[in-house]
Order: structure tokens, then C-alpha cells, then sequence
């Protein structure tokens, strides 16, 4: 018994090594399927594990030591040894507890109250009196040089006032204060406290490095503090703008010293924490985040009120939320490769039984029984899957070490290899990817097993019409279940969702959405491809009859219906009609078309009367139908399809019977057995439809970023928070920056909000005001921005913004106007508005007028206007709110100027075309400004302004405005639609302030700098400017933003010499185009994931195509041996041979291609708005344009086109060499 088992396993494990020896070629293209897909699955968690190291390394190695290391401040604590001690125990307890492997060293500060400081020269008597306070710094004595004198010391004399201490100062305190090494300062509390701390200056010192990290990188936060807010007592005085006295006393003097001259003071203290770079490094992204969430919490809690300032949990969360989105892209694409090389292998496997079938069947019939059968595949896909989960791991982890000495990885891994780590979770996920390989296998195998003799007969000599997956109606479930999972995405926007503890994760089964598109798509196609087929082959009509039905379906009941709902009007009614009449006519023809008869005139005449119905039909649907009806651009390709794919199918028919020999063979075999293909073609539209959705995710990102680097600083530096600067004008601000080295070119912007109307209230949109003609010279501007280009906006924004001054004659010394009020107004005050050269607005007051009659009112032009000096307005102010103002009129006449030598000169008389308009204060203001002749002052007419009760701030009046008074702007279609303003309209907007009329001049799509998705508008700098100047009080001075182009390789040098001119500090902040782009390119989560995933998605479908096409022809040509056998007998000649096998695998191979192509740009459409966000998962702007990155699309086309030809040409090769005696026998058999 016991040999008789050990035969029979001994003939099993024979048989399995004869059949793997036998059918290497499909067994190895197997076990690469499988290989490849457990080391693409095990490499997923390796290479993400691996992305995050990088990229927190990155992180950390890009902050400063100074935001590196960690901040404890505790305010609030007695002074008193214990308590300073019990502090420093909690600290150093919870930095053991919790942060310990990263902790270096610290450096403790101990800080006094503000204290009254009595100097020398200004002693506390005075009640004139400075502040300062005392200090203890921690190993303050390495990291000083003193200049003069030298360190405190413990030393305290008790003197009758109070103790009498040893104190240092910094150099900076030098330049305020007259004080010097010897001198006695002397603080107290209250100013007529009898007891006082006498702090005896020491020491003057310099910090070795002011910018090392024991400062913070700036000492002049200890050394130069920033002036007090604090009130004093009353009786004493204060220079506000003077900053404290920062004493450095050591620890000892700090506690004797204050707690016995002030009892039960309260200090704050502060450690800052220095933190090992490296040592961070090796977190984990969820346990760094534990340990300093818990080290703040201990802290918070051992000692209440105090808070920590670390870099540390932002570093950390930031890279998590940023990670969460840059890995979408990457999980997506992964997910579609994992997918098809499990379907390639699940091909392979197919293949492979198919080929088994008569060596089944030759088993069955010698008595082998199904479950021995079932162990030898059993035993045969264990030797693949336990060969494969083995190695896999390894592999990846190899693959993705040694990329990072890629040139691709270059930037972020600077030529190293890239870390990886060695766990338990890739061999599980590899493990179980091979269970489910173990059960694809032996399933099928289990299947063909249970094949009986007799079906496998009749399947042989028949093949089946309706495969399994139609049978049981697969592909629409596949087709439905897509449909949901899409619905799902689109609804939710993102792959993201909230998981129960409302936190966002990625949602793992929306992944599968690409997947579940490609593959329903090719599977509906099977059900279409016999008609396709057929109808090529000029034998049947039902593809036409197919599209006609739906189309029918579409135009007549849906359409009409929604239709109705949506107008409730009678054009449903006409569509309807036109469809009924156009189908009648399609099945009339139809019937013509399928008579024996062929009455050619009558086909003729029903195709004839289709023509008038599909045209009207299109033309009116254009009218009525919306493009967000379902389905409706393809039912409309279908509809005017319908009329020529008829003719066609007429002259096919007419020419079937002329078709060459191999022509009509290979399509009646692909006719015979259409779903011999479903397989290849499968496997073509996942590989295809996976390259044009990598390659279209990686252009349309790669694009994105770029254009959002490009979109928010237009040109190559952008700077904004540009400090008012009243000394120049404009063309003086942006003649300095031009002048900086490295400079090409520059222009100067104005931004700012604005509300519709002139209530100052409702929603706020952008105003952004440039210099038209310098900045289409520097800026960049995408083509769907606008209608128009750049240049074309910017021309006409500087065209109808022509600006005309009223310039005073240089050299003036008075400037007046003649004035007649119309009844005495003794509360209103008669202003003029000017500018000078530098942009700088001053209001003149010429006075009250006195009575009704004309009267000259003048003033002296103040000596502190620079040349050229224009008039801005004329202005009457009544000190009132709102409409509440007088109503009346005024007669004005003849500005005038008169110069040093009393001479007086006329600049304008009002006598011609009226060259003022009114200041807007509110839409129903009544204020008329005109021209009459009764009475002037001189000449024949004067100027006559009619006011009414509104009032903006009291002020009303007209301006210089000859070229009119609406100021010509462009907005945005967001603005347009929110407000309803359109194109050539005139309203009023409230900017800064100041109501402005505007008219619309433009209405784009977007702007460089601005969001599309909020209101803009954009308009002449100078105009703009002057317009919001005509009020003298809150008016803006200048222009707050700046635009840099820079020569070749200048970046970093125009940069910092920006910042020299500007300084650091709030709200100055530089925009640098070059160092932007390169700190994306550096950006680990960007270079090494989605970017890297396209190469690997690439690599996969080359390989996936290469094997798969290959085995299939393998196979196909096993298969076909005895056809292409039987027709070289019959005469086929060589050339007809190869026209046959090109024709038939060109038409499949055409097919899966062209279909993969198409689903991947549908589902691309669909699906790269959910993937295009924000590394902080923020909507992209600009929006994103849809592109494929046609240089890696191309090759693929042309590797995949190659293959197929290579393919075809040795299974030709195969075919010719067949043994026809020997295959004769073969059959006979």
C-alpha cells in the first residue's frame, strides 16, 4: 500500500516536471506575472516608507536651527530657589519621558517684571524716567565678548534703598542710552518706592555670533527689545518709543536680590531646548507626533500656563497632510498596474489551460481522476507562487535602493542610494497577493478538469457563441458597478473620504474606478465587436440598427421629456416629431437596403429624407438642449453617423465580393469566432488605456506645477507688502529697482479689495491696478486666461486709460480760485487737491467762503511739493456725515497761479468743452457739475456746481477727468456673474474707500496672481492711483507690489538685494520663481512619487504588452497550425499567407489600441480633477489644463507597434515551417 502511494506521488511529481518543462515558455510568462506583481504590491509600502524617510529628512534638513529647536515659556513663577529648581525638575523630567533622544543641550532665561529705571542723568526724581529689567541667561559668558569691563558676579551689598547688584549690558543699549561701565541704575517698582535694586554696570558685550543658535539667530531680540506697551502709574512720564534696559544679572544675584527687595515677585521663565537634526530624522512620523504631543501635554500640565513653540509637530503634520494627497496620483496608478498584470496573469493562465485541453482530455479517458488533476496544478503554480512571494520583497527592495542612484533621483537623493528598511508587511502583502494567484490558477485548472471529452469535442469544432462573461451578464455588472464607484467620485470630488473617527483617508475602493472603466469598456466592446465585424464584411446591418436604437431611445422619449420638464414650452414637441419621422425613414431604407431587390433609387431617395431630419434635428437641439443632458454629445455623433455609415455599409457590400481571398478569410474567421480575442483585446485597452492616463496624469501635473509656480509670480520676482515709500513717485520707485543688477525689467502694481456699489458693503472682490506697458513686457499669461493675449489687454487697458494732468507751472508760490456761492455757507470750506512728482496728495484749504458775491480764494502752495505739480480736484467740505450736508451751488472760475514775483496766471478758465466730473459719494448723489454764462468772473463762462445733502465724509466736489470719468477696467467672469455687471457696462465700486465709477472694458477668464474663483479687477496703475487720490484723506500713496524680470542666472543675487533694500520683516515677502520651481523639483513626495510611478506604469505596459502579445500569437499559432496548414494546401500563396495573419492580428491589435486610447483619455477627463489638488489638498490654481505628455506617449505607440509586427513576423515564420506531411498525419489521426 505504502509503494503504491509513494508510485503515485512519485508519477505526479514527474508529470508536473514534464508539463513545466514542456510548456516553459507559458510557465515562465507566468511566473514573471507574478513576479512582477508581488514585487510592484511588496515594493508599495517599501517605496512609500521609504518616500517618507526621504522626505522628512528633507523637511528637517530645510529648517533653520532656530525654528529647529524647541521653546518652553513659563510666565508666572515665584522667585524663590525651590520654585526655579521645581521647575527646572518638571522640565528635565518630561524631556527624559518623552523626548530624550533628541534632546542635546538647553539654555534656561530667567526674566524679571518691567521695572522703573532711574538713570544717571535722568534719575527717578525726575518722574522722567526709562524702564528696563533683569536677567539671567544661561551660559550667556560663552557666547559674549566684552568690550569694555567685565562679568557680574554673585556679589550683592545691602544698602539702605536696597540691595546693591553687578549687572552687563549689550552695545546696542549704547546707542539710546548715555550710560557706561561703573554706572548705577536704579529700579523699582513704583516711582516712590523707598526700596530700589542699585544694578552697577560691569560690563559692556558684544555676542560672538549674534546669529548662532544660542540667539535664536538674533541677538537684538535680547540685546535691542522692542519699545514697552505696558501703562505706568500715574505722575510718571515715558518716551513710548523707548525700548527697556535689558539687564544680564547671574542666577544667584537674580533670586537674593528681587526676592529680598521685592517679596514674592513673579518671573517668567524659558528653556529653549536644542535639538539633535539627525536624531529627528529617525521618527516616525506617528510616533514623533505622539512624543511631542505628550511632551506638550506633560509640561502644560506640570506646569500651568506655560507654552512650547516647536517646528517639530508642524514638520511632521504637514508632511503627513501633504503626503495624504501627493500619494493619490501615486496609489491610483499603482493600483491600475497591479491590476493588469494580475489580468495579464490571469491571461497567461488561460492560455495555458487552453493548450492543456487535449492533454486533459488524454488523461481523463486513461482514468486520472479530477482531484489528481487539481493537486498537479496545484503543486505546479506552488512552485511559481512560493518562487515568487520569496523573492519579490527582496527585489523591490533592491530596485528601489539602487534608483536613487538615477539620474531621475538625482535631486533628492543627491546621487545616494535611497533608504529602505527591511519589515514584516511587504512578505504579507506579497503572501497574500499569492493566495489569490494560487486560486486564479488552480480554478481554471480545476475547471478544465472537469471538462468531459465529449464537450471539449464540440467545443473544438464549434466554438461558443456567447462567452461567460456575457452569459452571465458580467460585463454589466462590471459596467453598473463602474458607473457607481464613479458617481461616488464625482459626488465626493475627491479620493478622499472621513473614516469613524472624522478623519480624512484615502477611500481604497475608489482606486479600482479606472480599473472597473477600462475593463467595462472592453467588455461592452466584445459584445459589439461581432457586429463591427460583420458589418465590415458587408453581412449584416445590425450595427447600424444598434446605434439607431439607442440613439431612437435617446432623441425621442428622453430627450422630449426632459426637455419638457426643463422649458414646459412646445419645442419638445418638434423634436419628438423629427425623431419619429427620422426613424420611419431609417427603417423604410433600411427595408430597401435588405431587399433582394436593390432598388438603388429608392435607397437613394430613403437616405435622401433622412439628411433633412438629422440637420434640423442638430440644429435645433444647439438651441434647446443642454450639453449636461445624458449622453448627449454621443447620441449627437451617433445621430449624424446614422446617414453615412448606410452609404458605407452599401459600397461594402457591393465590394465583398471582390475582397482578395485572405481579405474575406480572415474576416469571416474573426467573424466565425469574434471572442477568441476578448483576451488580447482586454489586455490592449488595460495597457493602453493605463499608459495614456499615467502619461496624462504625470503632463497634466507636471504642467499644474509649473503653472502655479508661473500663476502666482507672474514674472521672475515678484514682490509684495512693498513699503510706502513718499519721497518718490512711481517712475522713481520703479527706476530703483530697475537700476539693480541683474535686473531687465520691472513694473509696479497696486493691490487691494473693493466692494459693487458705493455702501462699502456686500462681498469683497480683488483689485489689482499694473503699469500696462511694463508689465505685458515681463508677465506670464496662459492662452484660456482670456479671448484675447496679454498684449492685446494691456494695449487697450492703456488706451482708454490716457491720463491728462492739470499741471501747475513750476516755480509757483500761490495757487486760487474764484468763487461765488450761491447763499452764504459759513461750515463749508473750500479745498484744492494736488500731487506732486512723487505720488504725494496734500490737501490746500483755501478757506470759508464770505459772502455771495465772486471772490479770489488763495493759499500758498506748500514748500515741500516737488515738481510737477498737478491739480487733482476741487473739493467743498462740510464737517457733517453721511446726507447731511447743505444744499446749495457754486459758481467757479479761472484757477489760477501766481509766482515769486506776484505775476498771476490762468490754468483753467473753464470756457471750453467741460473737462471735470462730479465726485461720486453715493448712486442717488444730485451733484451736477456744468458750464453756464451767467455772470462769470471772467471770460464767458464759468463752471456751476450744484451739490446736494450726500456727502462722503463730508467732502463733495468734481475732478480732472478729460478723458471722462468712468475709469475703463477689466474683470473676471466670477465678478460678472456674482454682480451681474457685464461687458460695456458703467457702475460704481468702493475701493479704499473712495467710490469710483468704472467701465468694463474686458471680461476674462483669470489673471496672473489673481483666483479665478474669486472676483477681480484690473486697471491702470496711474489712472488708478490718481482716481483714488481726488480725496485727500484716506487715499492710498503709492504702489504696493513689484514685478522683476531678471537676466540668465540672477535670481539669488536680485533677490538679496532686494532684500538689503527691503528687509525681512513683515509684510515685505519676495516670490522667486527659479528657487520655487527648483524647490518643487527637490520635493521627494513629487519627484519620487507621481513622477516615478509614470516611469513604472510605462515600464509596465511595454512588458505586460511584449509577453502578452507574444503568448498570445504563441497560443494562437498552436492552435491555428492545422488551419494555416490546410490553406497553404489549398494554395495560398506566401504573400497571401502574410496579408492573412497581418490583416486579422492588425485589426484586433488596431482595435484594443484604439479602444485603450479612447477609455483612457474618457477616464482621464474624468477622473484627473479629483487627483489635481494641492499638496495640502487645496484647488489648483490656476485651474489645471488636461495634457499628455506626448513624448513618452508616442515611443509607447511606437514600441508597442514594433512588438506586434515583430510578433506577427515569427508566427509567420512558424506557420511556413510546418511539416504539411506530417500535420496531415496529425489530423488523420
Amino acid at each position: 500500500m505504502t509503494s503504491s502511494v509513494s508510485e503515485k506521488h512519485l508519477n505526479t511529481i514527474n508529470l508536473v516536471k514534464q508539463r513545466l518543462i514542456n510548456e516553459w515558455k507559458l510557465m515562465l510568462s507566468i511566473f514573471s506575472g507574478v513576479l512582477i506583481a508581488t514585487t510592484l504590491i511588496s515594493g508599495a509600502p517599501i517605496y512609500l516608507d521609504s518616500l517618507e524617510r526621504i522626505s522628512v529628512n528633507t523637511a528637517f534638513d530645510r529648517t533653520s536651527d532656530v525654528t529647529l529647536n524647541a521653546l518652553i515659556y513659563t510666565p508666572n513663577l515665584v522667585l524663590t530657589r525651590d520654585s526655579l529648581e521645581d521647575s527646572q525638575q518638571k522640565v528635565n523630567t518630561a524631556v527624559e519621558s518623552h523626548i530624550e533622544e533628541v534632546y542635546v543641550s538647553e539654555r534656561r532665561l530667567i526674566r524679571s517684571q518691567n521695572y522703573l529705571a532711574g538713570l544717571p542723568y535722568r534719575p527717578l526724581e525726575t518722574r522722567m524716567v526709562s524702564r528696563g529689567y533683569l536677567q539671567y541667561m544661561e551660559n550667556i559668558d560663552q557666547n559674549i565678548v566684552f568690550t569694555e569691563g567685565r562679568m557680574a558676579t554673585d556679589e550683592i551689598k545691602q544698602l539702605e534703598s536696597g540691595p546693591l547688584i553687578e549687572v552687563i549690558l549689550g552695545t546696542p543699549s549704547l546707542d539710546i542710552y548715555d550710560v557706561e561701565v561703573n554706572d548705577v541704575i536704579q529700579l523699582t517698582t513704583f516711582i516712590d518706592s523707598e526700596i530700589t535694586i542699585s544694578a552697577k554696570i560691569t560690563g559692556i558685550f558684544d555676542p560672538i555670533d549674534p546669529k548662532s543658535p544660542f540667539w535664536r539667530e538674533n541677538s537684538d531680540t535680547f540685546l535691542k527689545p522692542a519699545p514697552l506697551e505696558d501703562a505706568v502709574e500715574q505722575g510718571v512720564m515715558v518716551d513710548p518709543e523707548e525700548p527697556p534696559l535689558p539687564f544680564f544679572a547671574t542666577q544667584n544675584t537674580l533670586i537674593e536680590s528681587i526676592s529680598s527687595a521685592f517679596p514674592g515677585t513673579l518671573i517668567s521663565s524659558s528653556w529653549l531646548l536644542f535639538l539633535d537634526r539627525e536624531n529627528l530624522k529617525e521618527y516616525d512620523v506617528e510616533d514623533g507626533k505622539l512624543r511631542f504631543a505628550n511632551f506638550r501635554e506633560d509640561i502644560s500640565l506640570s506646569l500651568p500656563g506655560s507654552f512650547i513653540l516647536s517646528i517639530v509637530p508642524k514638520v511632521l503634520e504637514t508632511y503627513e497632510k501633504r503626503s495624504l494627497y501627493t500619494s493619490i496620483p501615486l496609489l491610483l496608478l499603482l493600483t491600475l498596474m497591479i491590476v493588469t498584470v494580475l489580468y495579464y496573469m490571469s491571461m497567461m493562465v488561460s492560455y495555458l489551460v487552453q493548450s492543456r485541453e487535449e492533454d486533459v482530455v488524454r488523461l481523463r479517458t486513461r482514468g486520472i481522476s479530477t482531484f489528481n488533476l487539481f493537486r498537479v496544478y496545484v503543486i505546479e503554480i506552488l512552485v511559481i507562487i512560493i518562487s515568487a512571494v520569496a523573492i519579490g520583497p527582496f527585489i523591490a527592495m533592491g530596485l528601489i535602493s539602487a534608483a536613487g542612484k538615477l539620474a531621475y533621483f538625482d535631486s533628492i537623493t543627491s546621487g545616494d542610494f535611497i533608504p529602505v528598511q527591511l519589515a514584516w508587511q511587504p512578505f504579507a502583502i506579497a503572501a497574500g497577493l499569492g493566495v489569490l494567484c494560487l486560486v486564479i490558477y488552480t480554478t481554471a485548472g480545476l475547471i478544465a478538469a472537469r471538462t468531459g471529452v465529449i464537450s471539449q469535442r464540440l467545443k473544438a469544432s464549434r466554438p461558443q457563441l456567447t462567452p461567460f462573461f456575457q452569459k452571465y451578464y458580467i460585463d454589466l455588472a462590471f459596467l453598473v458597478i463602474g458607473g457607481i464607484v464613479f458617481w461616488e467620485l464625482q459626488s465626493r470630488g475627491s479620493f478622499l473620504s472621513n473614516n469613524a473617527d472624522n478623519v480624512q483617508q484615502i477611500n481604497e475602493g475608489l482606486l479600482f474606478a479606472p480599473v472597473l472603466f477600462l475593463i467595462g469598456v472592453a467588455l461592452i466592446f466584445m459584445r459589439v465587436f461581432p457586429l463591427v465585424i460583420r458589418y465590415f464584411a458587408g453581412e449584416s446591418i445590425s450595427l447600424i440598427d444598434l446605434i439607431m436604437s439607442i440613439t431612437a431611445i435617446m432623441i425621442i422619449p428622453v430627450y422630449a421629456v426632459q426637455l419638457f420638464f426643463d422649458q414646459r414650452g412646445f419645442s419638445w414637441i418638434y423634436l419628438l416629431l423629427i425623431g419619429i419621422g427620422l426613424l420611419i425613414c431609417y427603417r423604410w431604407t433600411i427595408g430597401q437596403i435588405q431587399s433582394h431587390q436593390r432598388r438603388y433609387l429608392l435607397i437613394a431617395a430613403g437616405l435622401a429624407a433622412q439628411v433633412p431630419f438629422v440637420a434640423i434635428y442638430v440644429y435645433l437641439s444647439q438651441t434647446s438642449l443642454e450639453s449636461s443632458y445624458l449622453l448627449y454629445g454621443i447620441v449627437i455623433s451617433f445621430l449624424i453617423s446614422i446617414v453615412p455609415l448606410q452609404i458605407l455599409f452599401i459600397i461594402l457590400r457591393y465590394i465583398s465580393n471582390s475582397y482578395p481571398v485572405w481579405i474575406s478569410i480572415s474576416l469571416w474567421h474573426m467573424a466565425r469566432n469574434p471572442f477568441q480575442y476578448s483576451w488580447l483585446v482586454l489586455l490592449l485597452v488595460l495597457i493602453t488605456g493605463m499608459a495614456v492616463l499615467s502619461t496624462t496624469v504625470g503632463g497634466t501635473l507636471d504642467k499644474s506645477q509649473l503653472e502655479r509656480v508661473l500663476h502666482q509670480t507672474s514674472s521672475d520676482v515678484r514682490v509684495t507688502g512693498l513699503p510706502l515709500d513718499r519721497t518718490r513717485g512711481i517712475d522713481q520707485t520703479r527706476l530703483t529697482f530697475q537700476n539693480i543688477e541683474g535686473v531687465s525689467g520691472t513694473a509696479l502694481a497696486y493691490r487691494g479689495v473693493a466692494t459693487p456699489g458705493s455702501t462699502g458693503a456686500g462681498f469683497q472682490f480683488d483689485v489689482l491696478a499694473v503699469q500696462p506697458e511694463e508689465f505685458k513686457e515681463i508677465s506670464w499669461f496662459r492662452d484660456d486666461y482670456a479671448d484675447v493675449n496679454l498684449e492685446t489687454l494691456m494695449n487697450d487697458l492703456k488706451t482708454k486709460s490716457a491720463l491728462d494732468e492739470l499741471q501747475i507751472p513750476a516755480n509757483s508760490k500761490e495757487i486760487g480760485i474764484n468763487v461765488r456761492p450761491e447763499e452764504n455757507y459759513p461750515n463749508i470750506f473750500v479745498w484744492l487737491i494736488v500731487e506732486d512728482g512723487r505720488g504725494f496728495v496734500r490737501t490746500i484749504t483755501l478757506g470759508r467762503t464770505k459772502n455771495t458775491q465772486w471772490q479770489s480764494m488763495k493759499a500758498d502752495i506748500p514748500e515741500n511739493l516737488i515738481d510737477p505739480i498737478s491739480i487733482l480736484s476741487v473739493q467743498i467740505y462740510e464737517p457733517v456725515l453721511g446726507a447731511n450736508g447743505s444744499i446749495g451751488s457754486m459758481q467757479f472760475d479761472d484757477i489760477f497761479v501766481t509766482n515769486q514775483s506776484g505775476s498771476e496766471t490762468v490754468i483753467e478758465d473753464f470756457e471750453g468743452p467741460l473737462l471735470w466730473r462730479s465726485l461720486v459719494s453715493t448712486p442717488l448723489a444730485t451733484h451736477q457739475l456744468s458750464t453756464n454764462n451767467a455772470e462769470p468772473n471772467s471770460g464767458e463762462r464759468n463752471a456751476e456746481f450744484q451739490f446736494g445733502k450726500d456727502t462722503s465724509e463730508g467732502i463733495r466736489g468734481f475732478y480732472y477727468a478729460p478723458a471722462g470719468g468712468q475709469v475703463p477696467v477689466i474683470i473676471n467672469e466670477s465678478l460678472s456673474l456674482g454682480t451681474g455687471i457685464e461687458l460695456a457696462d458703467n457702475v460704481l465700486v468702493t475701493i479704499n474707500g473712495q467710490v469710483i465709477p468704472i467701465k468694463i472694458i474686458h471680461v476674462i477668464n483669470n489673471f496672473p496672481t489673481l483666483r479665478s474663483d474669486r472676483g477681480f479687477l484690473i486697471g491702470d496703475l496711474g489712472l488708478m492711483l490718481r482716481v483714488l487720490k481726488v480725496k485727500a484723506n484716506n487715499s492710498i500713496d503709492n504702489a504696493n507690489e513689484l514685478f522683476v524680470s531678471v537676466e540668465q542666472g540672477s535670481s539669488e543675487d536680485v533677490v538679496n538685494n532686494l532684500y538689503s533694500i527691503l528687509g525681512r520683516a513683515d509684510p515685505v515677502r519676495i516670490y522667486d520663481k527659479s528657487s520655487s520651481l527648483s524647490a518643487s523639483e527637490l520635493d521627494p513626495l513629487v519627484s519620487g512619487g507621481w513622477k516615478s510611478m509614470v516611469v513604472v506604469a510605462i515600464f509596465v505596459v511595454i512588458f505586460t504588452g511584449a509577453l502578452g502579445y507574444s503568448t498570445y500569437l504563441l497560443s494562437f499559432s498552436g492552435r491555428s497550425n492545422i488551419q494555416m496548414a490546410s490553406l497553404r494546401t489549398l494554395g495560398l500563396s506566401r504573400a497571401q499567407m502574410i496579408g492573412l495573419l497581418y490583416l486579422e492580428n492588425l485589426v484586433i491589435f488596431a482595435l484594443g489600441i484604439g479602444l485603450g486610447t479612447w477609455a483612457g483619455f474618457q477616464m482621464s477627463e474624468l477622473m484627473v480633477d479629483s487627483v489635481a489638488v494641492t499638496e495640502t489638498g487645496n484647488k489648483v490654481m490656476p485651474v489645471f489644463q488636461i495634457v499628455t505628455n506626448l513624448k513618452i506617449m508616442w515611443p509607447v505607440y511606437g514600441i508597442l507597434t514594433l512588438i506586434f509586427i515583430t510578433a506577427v513576423m515569427f508566427m509567420y515564420r512558424a506557420v511556413i515551417r510546418v511539416d504539411l506531411p506530417s500535420m496531415s498525419r496529425r489530423v488523420i489521426n
